[in-house]
């Protein structure tokens, strides 16, 4: 079977809440990321702020979500992530 959560530069992982929430801390102080990702201005949470957002978002009644984090094969850097949600009505 091929293993589809792998690629030929990357792969998909399933990281925990604080592993996620240090790399989006680090890339919120990131001025070009901030002004790429989102037409708002950029907010500088914390680690902790980051993880209870995620820990909330993965706790959400009527929602079935799968997170995954993008890493190299290279190096296993973090450089993203990736996530899937469905809401059944």
């Amino acid at each position: 079977m091929k293993d589809i959560l792998r690629g030929t530069l990357v792969r998909l992982a399933a990281d925990p809440p604080e592993a996620l929430a240090k790399g989006f801390a680090l890339w919120g102080r990131d001025s070009e990321y901030a002004r790429l990702a989102d037409s708002d201005p950029a907010t500088l949470w914390s680690e902790k702020k980051h993880k209870e957002r995620i820990e909330k978002s993965l706790a959400e009644d009527g929602v079935q979500s799968w997170h995954f984090s993008v890493h190299t094969l290279a190096d296993d850097v973090l450089i993203g992530e990736v996530g899937i949600r469905a809401k059944w009505v």
